[in-house]
């Protein structure tokens, strides 16, 4: 059971833009953090988890329907190809208590058109940074009878780690929401559940909330709500099916540096996912996302699908 658990990681919350959103920014939604699933745990045991996400930010979108074109008045949106490496560790201090620390690099592409009504000035960024990374506490209620029923808390901060004033090659520094970045601290909040189901399945979900409380420069990114549900079978002693629904809402983001009229939205993706358990301590996995719903607040970029890969191991 915990083998095949490992591949339903949970901290899908934070922001893309800012750290961890939705695919439709940076980042994708699908949950992949074992220990708040409920898993039962050893005091002491530790976990390392690397991901990899590929999304392709390539469809204009407004409102609830396709687009010509994104973006403003002064710029038109071309495309965003995000990479993502996700570096996370988990540790248990105690039967209830745990800590996840996650540090991510961000690896991105981004062109579009400047002032396209007068000079058309075609720009474009490329760069690999280090992202916001993020703390979280976790707390968990087992049940005494069956320890994969759990309920639980969680909370911490994204941290301004990423730095927010990349420039391209002409020096032209990328927009805000575009930055590895944010610049702002935020507070992290959340819900989770697990209910274990007949022959081995699991039930699970989460819910969380990301608010700014610090910021820098002018610039404040969108308050961000994510919630997950998601469904784990067991096909043979290795192989495990995951599918999960996330959804995620962000509001606009604010201040003199942002472009509230094009950031924001609101989002609802379905994620199948396969694990496949290499040794009782190594697990691999691989999940696609797609949108099922999307409404953007303006003209904006989005994805048809993105794709996350990874390896987790315990210790």
């Amino acid at each position: 059971m915990r083998i095949v658990l490992t591949a339903l990681l949970g901290a899908s919350l934070s922001t893309a833009t800012g750290a961890w959103a939705n695919c439709g920014s940076a980042f994708c939604a699908v949950n992949t953090n074992w220990n708040i699933q409920g898993v039962p745990t050893a005091t002491g045991t530790a976990r390392m988890d690397l991901r990899y996400e590929y999304i392709d930010q390539n469809r204009p979108w407004s409102g609830s329907h396709r687009a010509e074109s994104a973006g403003d008045e002064e710029a038109r949106e071309t495309r965003t190809i995000n990479r993502n490496l996700l570096a996370t560790f988990d540790f248990a201090v105690s039967e209830h208590w745990g800590i996840t620390a996650s540090v991510p690099i961000v690896s991105r592409s981004h062109s579009h058109v400047a002032d396209p009504e007068g000079s058309a000035t075609p720009e474009s960024w490329n760069f690999t940074r280090l992202g916001d990374a993020r703390v979280l506490a976790s707390w968990r209620r087992t049940d005494a009878v069956e320890p994969t029923a759990a309920t639980g808390v969680l909370f911490g901060l994204k941290l301004p780690t990423g730095p927010f004033r990349v420039t391209n090659a002409e020096g032209v520094p990328a927009e805000r929401s575009l930055q590895p970045g944010t610049g702002s601290t935020d507070l992290v909040v959340g819900l989770f559940a697990t209910q274990p189901a007949r022959n081995g399945a699991l039930w699970f979900a989460q819910a969380t909330f990301q608010s700014p409380v610090a910021t820098k420069e002018d610039y404040r990114p969108g308050n961000l709500f994510v919630a997950t549900g998601g469904y784990r079978h067991p096909f043979t002693l290795h192989v495990t099916g995951i599918l999960q629904v996330n959804a995620t809402a962000r509001t606009r983001d604010g201040g003199a540096n942002a472009e509230p009229t094009v950031t924001g939205g609101q989002f609802v993706f379905v994620s199948p996912g396969i694990s496949w358990g290499l040794s009782p301590a190594t697990e691999v996995y691989a999940f696609a996302q797609l949108p099922i719903y999307r409404h953007t607040n303006g003209a904006q970029l989005t994805f048809d699908w993105a794709i996350v890969t990874g390896i987790t191991r315990r210790f």
